[in-house]
């Protein structure tokens, strides 16, 4: 830094002015900056007039408690970095870190508490002269907690009684640990300073005031009770307006996230709080508050589909902490980033191939999708909607054909995992494909969707049916790297919702899905009752499923062929049904279709008829005039 008309000041009372800088000579330069030092920490300790910066030319002018020292020509350079702190050795104190962790606060005290010289000698309890580990004792003392101290402290202060008692005060007598004594009786100095400490309040905290009960207090910082912490009562009405909402469990995240539930794109957290605001202004609830309530429900307002690969993020803190050599997180950690290597680089190949008879497809269900859809409708969003459903088969890369959007709502059917295959078979038919003998899907981990044994089991009826394809693979891409052109198709179709902005009916839905893709709704008919035809006898031979990387179903048989490694040339197989359900299934004899459909609670339905409707044209309410009903069937918000 530059000391032309530096200024190191403690009020602007007093100046002092350098008149002449050849006459300051070198063996005064440490003393002097010594005493612009001493005026800038301390500003209340007057500069003496006759110090060496006198005699060199200063004049030191005093105009109240406080000094202020003005240099006019600038010094040595290497006076002034002594005098300002601007070396390069020494620290920045400004620009360091607060400390955070435990170590680290133990290192900072023992830096801030250095060992201090031992009393004088003339002390009456020759401390002096007793067999003490002075330096032992404050490297362990500041080894410690901040209640361990206390703890430490109160042990080795003794209160005792007084033999002639002048006031209600008892003595305290100060011990520290001695070689071959055990314990040697010294003085409140000699004990203060060989813990570093200059002030005797530690001591006053540790110990109580009872003759001979030595006791020591909890330490009590941050864990009083706030004056305005809110009541167990208006807690528990938040969460009530919280749960107004109806967040859902999503069935995009089901097995990874199953506690977690997702609340409709459409509202915000802004929104919510400030009708809590407007329905209770007497709580005085904050937004921050609020929001932490939501996030203690396990409530998330994040966009599926776009999170950060969780085991990446909890290995980025393993990795600070760890330093052992082979660490079996890190060699996991390892195996997971190869994975998903290997994953995306057999996506990409695939997605350059260009053949007649082959398709490659990335198939996923979006998130929440609630019915209907009214931004802006207070109502709308206080009311238990119907459950839409939206299983997309993308081509990879977006070329040749259009995307397909299987959908449906529950009112025809659920989405277990007999659904998601029967969304499969409806692909598997559909007339875009009808000269295609070889499918490859590219899906998610999740198990109750994409791997599971009744998938598998409907998937060997598919090639086995007459006019089925020839053969169908699905390959699983590594969690936390499942992007893929599905998820780009389901981003579309938000921003097409975003757009249309209310969303009425079904129909609606569906004509969303037609702009961007093709729309194909399910109907009763078009759902069977897939079941799971795994047999757990001896002869079948099944690999587990959470190390399958792909799975391949070939015609004329009802083997399972399966991979751990996309990479790997060698297929295994096994037979894993039951030997009357692969008998059934190679005959080509498929499961029975539903008869009717799955409906929808009667207090549901009334809902929406009676507070959204009027909202709507005439036109629109032929739809939820017409929605079956079951009150045997549960409402898919709740599970």
């Amino acid at each position: 830094m530059s000391a032309e008309n530096m200024s190191l000041f403690g009020s602007s009372n007093g100046t002092v002015s350098y008149a002449d800088e050849n006459k300051l000579p070198d063996k005064h330069a440490p003393q002097f900056v010594a005493t612009i030092a001493t005026a800038t920490a301390f500003p209340d300790v007057p500069v003496e007039k006759d110090c060496p910066a006198a005699e060199a030319g200063l004049c030191i002018v005093e105009n109240g408690p406080k000094t202020a020292v003005t240099i006019s020509t600038p010094l040595p350079a290497e006076n002034v970095d002594q005098a300002t702190g601007d070396s390069d050795d020494s620290p920045n104190l400004s620009a360091e870190k607060r400390v955070r962790s435990q170590a680290a606060k133990l290192q900072r005290d023992y830096q801030q508490h250095p060992l201090l010289p031992p009393c004088c000698d003339s002390c009456k309890h020759k401390c002096n002269s007793k067999p003490v580990n002075r330096s032992l004792i404050h490297q362990k003392f500041w080894g410690m907690e901040y209640n361990e101290r206390k703890t430490w402290v109160a042990a080795h202060v003794k209160l005792m009684n007084v033999k002639r008692r002048r006031s209600e005060s008892d003595t305290r007598c100060c011990t520290l640990p001695a070689q071959d004594v055990g314990e040697a009786v010294v003085c409140k100095k000699f004990f203060l300073n060989t813990l570093g400490l200059t002030c005797d309040k530690i001591i006053t905290t540790a110990v109580s005031t009872l003759c001979g009960n030595v006791t020591v207090m909890a330490d009590k910082r941050g864990k009083h009770e706030p004056a305005n912490k809110f009541s167990e009562y208006v807690v528990a009405q938040i969460k009530n307006h919280i749960e107004s909402y109806h967040p859902s469990v999503s069935h995009y995240r089901r097995e990874h996230a199953p506690y977690r539930r997702y609340l409709s794109p459409e509202i915000s957290i802004q929104d919510m709080h400030q009708n809590y605001v407007t329905s209770f202004p007497q709580h005085n609830c904050s937004y921050e508050f609020y929001r932490q309530i939501v996030k203690s429900l396990n409530i998330s307002f994040v966009k599926l589909g776009e999170e950060e690969c969780e085991y990446c993020l909890q290995h980025d803190v393993h990795k600070k902490e760890c330093s052992a050599e082979e660490c079996d997180l890190c060699r996991s950690w390892d195996m997971h980033v190869e994975s998903a290597r290997i994953s995306r680089k057999h996506y990409k190949s695939d997605m350059e191939k260009n053949a007649d008879d082959e398709v490659f497809l990335s198939c996923d269900m979006q998130k929440i999708i609630m019915l209907p859809r009214m931004p802006g409708i207070k109502s709308c969003v206080f009311t238990r909607r119907l459950v839409a459903f939206h299983e997309t088969f993308a081509p990879l890369g977006g070329k040749k054909k259009q995307p397909l959007g299987v959908v449906w709502h529950e009112g025809i059917s659920g989405r277990n995992a007999d659904d998601v295959m029967s969304c499969f078979a409806k692909v598997l038919r559909h007339p875009s494909y009808r000269d295609t003998q070889k499918f490859t899907f590219y899906a998610d981990n999740c198990g109750p969707q994409n791997k599971n044994w009744t998938l598998y089991t409907g998937l060997v009826g598919e090639v086995n049916r007459p006019g089925g394809p020839e053969k169908i693979t699905i390959k699983y891409l590594e969690k936390g790297y499942t992007f893929m052109s599905a998820d780009s198709f389901h981003s579309r179709i938000e921003s097409e919702l975003r757009k249309m902005k209310n969303v009425y009916d079904f129909e609606d839905f569906v004509a969303v899905i037609n702009r961007h893709g093709i729309a194909v709704p399910m109907n009763a008919a078009d759902f069977s009752f897939w079941a799971n035809g795994a047999s757990s006898a001896k002869f079948t031979r099944k690999p587990t499923l959470a190390d399958v990387s792909i799975v391949q179903f070939r015609r004329g048989c009802t083997k399972l062929f399966w991979k751990t490694n996309m990479d790997s040339d060698d297929w295994e197989e096994g037979d894993f049904l039951k030997k009357k359900t692969a008998s059934q299934l190679l005959r080509g004899d498929l499961f029975p279709s539903h008869c009717t459909p799955r409906g929808i609670p009667q207090s549901k339905k009334h809902d929406i008829e009676t507070k959204l409707c009027a909202l709507m044209s005439v036109g629109r309410r032929v739809f939820w005039g017409s929605l079956s009903v079951n009150d045997n069937s549960d409402d898919l918000i709740d599970s």
